[in-house]
């Protein structure tokens, strides 16, 4: 295929020598098994919405006055162990099947919930086992300053964090009267705990929240800690796995393992390393790897007036045809060219006036399409296209250099990509994958990632004030009020108050929504069908209030 060797005419595509040949050439490169991230991850992960955090965690820092100061920046997360170990990679005998001998097919979660600063000092470590009490032999081995509780499910919880955060503030220094920040992720127990969020502001701590689904890059305890605690946790896990013959890890015995991969983890030299890679002290946005960017192209919202370009070189317009799209004005036609070298053709860019850019040609409004074919001996050729021209193509030769394309009534001289390379979008030459966002519920997000801020305690007490009303009365349709059981129907349709919206009627056989359920407005007390509320008014689990009640 294009006279190039291995490649196959039949097939359209490498052959094996080639790709073999490939990576020889190219030692830079290799085989990688990659990595899972989720679909979430890759687009929020966008370089925007870091910057502009970053902005907001540089501004608070120099505000506070404490960015040369790595004792008061803190960071906290949770992490989950499973008491299921197993080898990644094992040698054995080529064609033969490889087993490990395990306790169960998967194992159960507990949770981690640790802190550290800048400098490598830890807070105290809480080890959640999923229960309903906890027993005192669970106890025995445990790292120094430890808490062990117990959850339902083995998750944290406001409480459980709340617990926490008294313990952290009890080991700040008391004689260093200048404020702290807390770094924590978005969970739902950090976010809307307004009691923890209040000790953390009388203790003169700031709490800052990462942007959603990125703290795997800009999160501290997920670039090292985490990393390291795993890797010796499975490390030491299967040891004891082999030295029991597949006994599962009882908790009465956990910390027998969990206690030497701690102390092998928790150390300053992970600490730090966590903070210089995540960018957070030296705070630095360019440290993060530009790949970690990458993935959110997917979802990458593109402006079409103002295409993401690319500059080639010469040698790589010699490879193939090069589509080079043309965008004009909004009050003018679109325009596109076509160019097609071979091996040792130097490609031309038509260049319009000052107001136009490089990749920019204006044709007339009513086009057509023409053709200029240069032989190998041509210095330079001249197209000219009238108001009827929108669409042309170049074919050159080996030996062809320049050449000048005129779009309406004046004439374009163009430049060799020998000089100024051509500039075309990425995605005319490849395609770039797209996902489009599902609609989901809106959520509405707290208005400020400093979560000690006044405006997110004003977010969190209104949200908790509406927990608390609860006031909203869901009644069964059709059928007759509990209340007014004794009365006939007949009285207690005409007693009832209508719907709000549609004027329809509670129990009213003929009422095209009789099998829909009622709702009340939680302050005027009106009533509603629940589609009609939907379309009236904002509705959640908790309560319903109508247009004419919020404010």
């Amino acid at each position: 295929m294009n006279g190039i060797a291995g490649f196959s005419e039949d097939k359209q595509k490498a052959g094996y020598y080639w790709f073999e040949g490939f990576m020889k050439r190219n030692p830079i490169i290799s085989l990688r098994k990659p990595e899972a991230l989720s679909a979430a991850r890759a687009s929020g992960m966008n370089p925007t919405i870091v910057e502009k955090w970053f902005q907001t965690y540089t501004s608070l820092l120099n505000r506070l006055q404490i960015h040369d100061m790595p004792s008061h920046l803190w960071n906290c997360d949770e992490s989950g162990l499973q008491d299921h170990f197993i080898s990644k990679r094992v040698v054995g005998v080529m064609g033969k099947s490889c087993f490990q001998v395990t306790s169960g097919e998967k194992g159960e979660t507990v949770t981690v919930l640790a802190g550290f600063n800048a400098v490598g000092t830890f807070t105290p470590t809480m080890v959640m086992f999923k229960g309903k009490r906890h027993r005192a032999e669970w106890l025995d081995n445990r790292p120094e300053n430890a808490i062990v509780r117990v959850s339902d499910n083995g998750w944290i919880n406001s409480q459980l964090f709340l617990e926490w955060g008294q313990r952290f503030v009890q080991q700040l220094p008391k004689e260093d009267a200048r404020p702290h920040v807390l770094l924590l992720d978005g969970h739902y127990s950090h976010v809307f705990n307004l009691q923890f969020l209040e000790l953390m502001e009388q203790n003169n701590v700031h709490v800052i929240s990462y942007p959603p689904h990125t703290t795997h890059a800009l999160q501290p305890a997920d670039r090292s800690l985490f990393r390291s605690l795993k890797h010796h946790w499975q490390e030491l896990g299967r040891k004891w796995t082999r030295k029991t013959g597949g006994k599962k890890l009882p908790k009465q015995l956990f910390f027998s393992v969990f206690t030497p991969a701690w102390k092998k983890t928790a150390t300053v030299e992970n600490a730090q390393a966590g903070f210089r890679a995540s960018g957070m002290f030296p705070v630095r946005m360019e440290v993060i790897p530009t790949e970690l960017f990458m993935p959110s192209l997917t979802t990458e919202r593109v402006n079409e007036e103002t295409p993401e370009t690319i500059l080639l070189s010469e040698e790589d317009i010699a490879f193939g045809v090069v589509e080079v799209v043309v965008t004009s004005q909004p009050d003018d036609d679109v325009y596109a060219s076509t160019l097609s070298a071979g091996p040792a053709t130097s490609a031309s860019t038509p260049s319009a006036g000052p107001a136009t850019s490089a990749s920019t040609l204006k044709a007339g409004p009513a086009t057509s399409a023409s053709t200029l074919s240069a032989g190998p001996a041509t210095s330079a050729s001249t197209l000219s296209a009238g108001p009827a021209t929108s669409t042309s193509t170049l074919s050159a030769g080996p030996a062809t250099s320049t050449s000048t394309l005129s779009a309406g009534p004046a004439s374009l001289p163009s430049t060799s990509t020998a000089e100024k390379a051509s500039t075309v979008r990425f995605s005319d030459l490849i395609d770039v994958p797209t996902r489009e966002r599902g609609k989901k519920r809106m959520v509405v997000r707290p208005p400020s990632y400093h979560l000690t801020s006044p405006e997110h305690f004003d977010f969190v007490r209104a949200k908790e004030a509406r927990k608390k009303l609860k006031t909203t009365k869901v009644r069964k349709s059709p059928g007759v009020r509990p209340k007014k059981a004794a009365i006939p129907l007949l009285q207690t349709v005409q007693g009832s108050d209508p719907c709000t919206v549609c004027k329809g009627l509670y129990g009213d056989a003929s009422d095209p929504k009789a099998m829909e359920e009622w709702v009340a407005c939680c302050h005027c007390k009106k009533w509603f069908h629940e589609s009609c509320g939907e379309m009236y008014g904002i509705m959640d689990d908790d309560d319903f209030i109508c247009r004419e009640c919020i404010v």
